[in-house]
C-alpha cells in the first residue's frame, strides 16, 4: 500500500512520494486546492525516514488534524483527517503498511520470533482481561429499562423477555468493544457543545447518543455510499432544509456546532411527529427516514395497542439496520452511568 492522501469527499488518491509536499492555492504547490479558505501556501507534509509530519505554514485559517488546530509539526498516523481551515479542503492520510526487506529479515529471524510470540500472547491476555475482568459492575438491564419507562413511558419498553434479552446482548457487545474508551473520550470532548444545543431545542440529552452511533462523534465522518456527512451524518437535502450551507466551497455539516444545531432542529420536528412517549420511533425515523417509519406504522393492525418500536421490530416492519441502530442507542443510554 502506498502512502497517500485521500481527497474528501471525492475519494481521489494522491500519492506522497516526495520528501516535501506543499499544499495550497498557489499553482506552484505540489498539491493545489482552489478553495477560498485555503491559503496560498497553507501547509507542508514532510517525509522523515518512514514517518510523515505535517506543519502549518502560517495559514490564515489554520491546519487541523482530527478537528484539532496544530501550532507545530505533528506526526501523521493512519486515517488521520487533515482539514485546511474549518471550512476548507479536507484529506485523509493513509499510512503504508508495506514491510521493507530489512524489516522482513528482522521479523523472520528466530532470535526475534519467540519474544514476539510471547509479546503477542501477553498483549492478548491483557486485552482479554480488560474486556472480561475490567467490569464496572453487573448491569441489571431490566431494572435500567424500568428507569427509562418512568422517563419516556411504558409503551416503548414492553415487559417482553425477548426485548430485554436483545438489549442485554447489545449492552454486552458494546462493553466488549476495545475501542470503547476512545469513543467515550471523544464523547466527553463534544458533550459540552452538544448538550446545551439539545437543551435549547427541548430535545432530551439522551438523544446525544445518536451522534455516537452515527459517527463515533467524528465531525468529519463521511458515508461514501449515501453522501451523509458530519458528526450527525446529515444528508445534503436534510442539512439544507435545516439551514446549513452546502456547495463546492463550503459544507457546514463539518462544523460540529452548526451540524448539531441542524440535527437538533430535525430531532425536534421528529419528536413533534412521533411524540416524546415514542422516542424509540424518533431514533428509528432518524435512521430510516420519517416517511418510512410512518408507512410502517400504517401496517399495524391495532394502533391503539401496538404503536411502538418493538411491534415494528418483531413484525419485520423496519429494516434490520434500523432495528440494531435503535437497540444500540438504548444500550448506550443504559451504559452512560457505568463509565
Amino acid at each position: 500500500m502506498k502512502n497517500i492522501l485521500v481527497v474528501l469527499p471525492s475519494g481521489k488518491e494522491i500519492t506522497l512520494y516526495k520528501e516535501k509536499t506543499v499544499i495550497g492555492r498557489n499553482k506552484k504547490n505540489h498539491i493545489v486546492h482552489s478553495n477560498k479558505h485555503v491559503s496560498s501556501t497553507h501547509c507542508v507534509i514532510l517525509k522523515k525516514g518512514n514517518n510523515y509530519f505535517i506543519e502549518d505554514l502560517k495559514s490564515a485559517n489554520g491546519t487541523f488534524i482530527n478537528s484539532k488546530r496544530i501550532s507545530k509539526p505533528v506526526k501523521l498516523h493512519n486515517n488521520d483527517t487533515i482539514s485546511l481551515g474549518q471550512k476548507g479542503a479536507a484529506f485523509q492520510f493513509r499510512r503504508s503498511f508495506t514491510i521493507i526487506k530489512k524489516a522482513k529479515k528482522t521479523v523472520l529471524n528466530p532470535k526475534y520470533i519467540i519474544p514476539a510470540v510471547i509479546g503477542i500472547i501477553l498483549v492478548s491476555g491483557l486485552i482479554f482481561a480488560y474486556i472480561f475482568f475490567k467490569d464496572p459492575g453487573r448491569i441489571d438491564t431490566k431494572k435500567e429499562l424500568i428507569k427509562l419507562q418512568k422517563i419516556y413511558g411504558k409503551n416503548e419498553f414492553p415487559d417482553d423477555p425477548e426485548f430485554v434479552n436483545a438489549i442485554e446482548k447489545t449492552v454486552d457487545n458494546i462493553r466488549r468493544d476495545v475501542s470503547l474508551p476512545d469513543i467515550i473520550k471523544k464523547r466527553e470532548q463534544y458533550l459540552g457543545l452538544i448538550e446545551p444545543i439539545l437543551d435549547n431545542n427541548n430535545v432530551p440529552r439522551d438523544f446525544s447518543f445518536i451522534a455516537w452511533v452515527e459517527s463515533n462523534y467524528d465531525p468529519l465522518a463521511y458515508n461514501w455510499g449515501s453522501g451523509a456527512r458530519g458528526m450527525w451524518q446529515l444528508m445534503p437535502a436534510t442539512a439544507k432544509q435545516y439551514g446549513l450551507q452546502i456547495n463546492e466551497i463550503v459544507d457546514e455539516r463539518l462544523d460540529p456546532q452548526k451540524c448539531t444545531q441542524a440535527a437538533a432542529l430535525y430531532l425536534k420536528d421528529l419528536i413533534s411527529i412521533f411524540g416524546k412517549q415514542s422516542f424509540l420511533l424518533v431514533f428509528a425515523a432518524y435512521n430510516a427516514g420519517d416517511g418510512n417509519i410512518l408507512y410502517s406504522l400504517k401496517q399495524i393492525q391495532d394502533p391503539t395497542k401496538d404503536r411502538n418500536f418493538w411491534y415494528l421490530y418483531k413484525n419485520n416492519l423496519i429494516p434490520e439496520q434500523t432495528k440494531q441502530y435503535v437497540l444500540k442507542i438504548i444500550a448506550l443510554i443504559i451504559l452512560k452511568d457505568y463509565y
